[in-house]
């Protein structure tokens, strides 16, 4: 893993310009890519997985995908899967499911919240430039330290 940087978050504002910083510098804009979203609970995953998703045109409600595991958008850029994989059971889940079908659709991108929930086959599944974004909280007030790096 190769890490590209470690930012200091304080607050929503913070985080929607660190969304449109990732999506104008880092994320990849004509071929799929994958960030593995981890963090604790209230940490700001889905946060920052909607307003990556919304700056990449997603017009339509979105929603955090808890139950369902995976929501799938799709936009003239290509199509989006959100995943939530905190309530899978086994990381075999994850094949019995089919799910590694939509994680290596041609042209799919893939934000992925509780990845360290899944095997490593399970991660390798995805398509695409890979990405690890780490959000820590509890160091202040609202104050997240959030470190991306990328799979080499």
């Amino acid at each position: 893993m190769q890490k590209i940087f470690t930012r200091s978050i304080p607050n929503q504002e913070a985080m929607r310009k660190l969304a449109q910083d990732l999506c104008e510098n880092y994320f990849p804009t004509t071929t799929p890519f994958t960030v593995f979203l981890e963090g604790g609970l209230g940490a700001g995953k889905t946060f920052l997985a909607k307003e990556i998703l919304t700056l990449k045109g997603i017009t339509e409600p979105i929603t955090s995908p808890t139950y369902a595991l995976v929501n799938e958008y799709k936009t003239d850029l290509g199509s989006f899967g959100h995943w939530d994989f905190y309530r899978l059971d086994e990381s075999n889940d994850f094949f019995a499911r089919g799910f590694q079908d939509i994680a290596n659709q041609a042209n799919t991108s893939h934000l992925v919240e509780w990845p360290e929930r899944l095997s490593p086959e399970a991660k390798a599944s995805f398509n695409g430039a890979k990405f690890v974004l780490t959000i820590d909280f509890g160091i202040g007030v609202g104050l997240r330290k959030v470190k991306l790096l990328q799979a080499e």
